[in-house]
C-alpha cells in the first residue's frame, strides 16, 4: 500500500511540474538547460540600430546586411510609407520598421520625422496609417508621447494601430 501511495505522490508531483512548466512558458518565461544564451555578456542597453544601421529588405528569409559607414543610404532601400508607417518603440527612442509580417528596424527616427511620414501615409485597407510596436525595454512614457503627438497631428484613433504584444528585435 505504501508503494502505491508513493507512486501516486511522485506521479502527481511530476504532473504538477510539467503543468507549471507549460504555464510559465505560456507567460513568456523560457525554460531550458541553463546553458549560455547567444547574447549573454552583451550590453542590454545598447540598441541594435545604434550599433550599426541595417539595410531593409522586405523579402522573407533574406539576411539583414549592415550598411558601411561611407555608404550613403538612398531612398529606395527604405520601407514604403505611402500607405502605412511602422514605428517600433525601444526604450526612449523610435525605430522605423519594415512593413512585413516580422517587423525589422531599419533606422532611428525622431518624433518630427514620424509625424511628417505619418501625415503623408494614405492608410491601408482598414484605414490604418501608423502601426506601433514595442519591445520589452520600451518606456510607457515614450509610447504615450508618440500616441499623443500622432493624435495632436490630426490622426484619428482608428488610423493608429498599437500592437499590445511585445516583439523581439533580430539579434544580427
Amino acid at each position: 500500500m505504501k508503494s502505491l501511495q508513493r507512486k501516486v505522490v511522485v506521479g502527481g508531483v511530476v504532473a504538477l511540474g510539467v503543468g507549471l512548466a507549460f504555464l510559465l512558458q505560456g507567460l513568456g518565461l523560457q525554460l531550458g538547460t541553463g546553458g549560455r544564451s547567444g547574447n549573454e555578456g552583451s550590453d542590454p542597453t545598447a540598441s541594435p540600430v545604434e550599433s550599426r544601421p541595417l539595410k531593409a529588405d522586405t523579402s522573407p528569409g533574406t539576411p539583414i546586411m549592415p550598411l558601411l559607414a561611407t555608404e550613403a543610404p538612398s531612398e529606395e532601400i527604405w520601407p514604403d510609407t505611402s500607405r502605412v508607417l511602422t514605428v517600433i518603440v525601444e526604450e526612449k527612442h523610435y525605430l522605423w520598421g519594415t512593413n512585413t509580417a516580422e517587423t525589422v528596424p531599419v533606422k532611428q527616427l525622431d518624433l518630427t520625422e514620424i509625424l511628417a511620414k505619418a501625415s503623408q501615409a494614405k492608410g491601408d485597407a482598414q484605414g490604418v496609417r501608423v502601426r506601433i510596436y514595442h519591445v520589452g525595454s520600451a518606456l510607457p512614457s515614450a509610447e504615450n508621447e508618440l500616441l499623443a503627438a500622432l493624435k495632436g497631428a490630426g490622426l484619428a484613433e482608428t488610423e493608429i494601430f498599437f500592437e499590445q504584444r511585445v516583439i523581439t528585435l533580430p539579434t544580427n
